[in-house]
């Protein structure tokens, strides 16, 4: 078996991954403590989820996993937006903390796998479309 793709921790996307984390796990704390089960929790793990799929990923021996894993971490992304959406809508989030988390999963949802996959140098163009030519 070959060694893995790509250190996660050189990976742009995955710092700004642990960020959004970080910053949310501090914009929950004022939630009323009722939210705690609700969408607290659920905040915090799709939060977290960004960063440790794109993490999982990049320990994957080939650019289809590791391409898969990035889509779940967009997917997880989008899920926080919505929370987000919803945690604005009730009151719970200052705009100033919606707005700031809330562009961070943004960044992150649109579409990190492409770049990343250019970035790390294992492709020369986008996995699945013409002319894709693999480096590993």
């Amino acid at each position: 078996m070959s060694e893995k793709l790509q250190d996660y921790k050189e990976l742009h996307v995955w710092r700004l991954a642990v960020d959004l984390a970080v910053d949310v796990y501090a914009a929950v704390k004022v939630f009323p403590k009722e939210e705690r089960y609700g969408l607290v929790d659920q905040m915090k793990r799709s939060s977290v989820s960004i960063a440790s799929n794109i993490a999982e990923g990049s320990g994957r021996f080939s650019i289809k996993d590791f391409a898969h894993f990035l889509n779940i971490s967009i997917g997880s992304a989008c899920e926080l937006e919505t929370q987000l959406v919803i945690a604005s809508r009730v009151g719970f989030v200052k705009d100033s903390s919606f707005e700031s988390i809330s562009q961070k999963a943004i960044r992150i949802s649109s579409r990190p796998d492409h770049r990343v996959l250019r970035a790390s140098g294992l492709v020369t163009t986008v996995p699945g479309l013409p002319g894709t030519v693999s480096t590993r």
